[in-house]
């Protein structure tokens, strides 16, 4: 026990002599482990576990892209137009009309 006094009375001496390293190393540890739990909430919540309504890994989303204006667009299904909830409608029937 009396080694363990020494030690930390050594650490803390270190810490106050070397501010800079001290926090340096503070803020670096703060950082890893907020980047820790971080990816450990995404991992557990988005894949462990699923998504939080029935169904969550039928969901999907289709992109193209507007050649005219170089841009990404995200094209969603609207309407009643399926004829089943598990089909998708064919790629032309339901998109918004193109100016042209």
């Amino acid at each position: 026990m009396k080694y363990l006094f020494n030690d930390l009375a050594s650490g803390v001496r270190m810490l106050v002599k070397y501010p800079t390293l001290s926090t340096v190393a503070i803020a670096t540890l703060g950082i890893g482990i907020a980047l820790s739990t971080t990816v450990f909430c995404v991992v557990n919540g988005g894949i462990l576990k699923g998504l939080p309504f029935p169904n969550g890994d039928r969901i999907v989303a289709l992109m193209g892209t507007n050649v005219a204006q170089r841009q990404p667009q995200l094209q969603l299904p609207v309407g009643s137009g399926n004829s089943a909830p598990g089909e998708l409608p064919s790629p032309t029937s339901q998109l918004p009309k193109q100016p042209a």
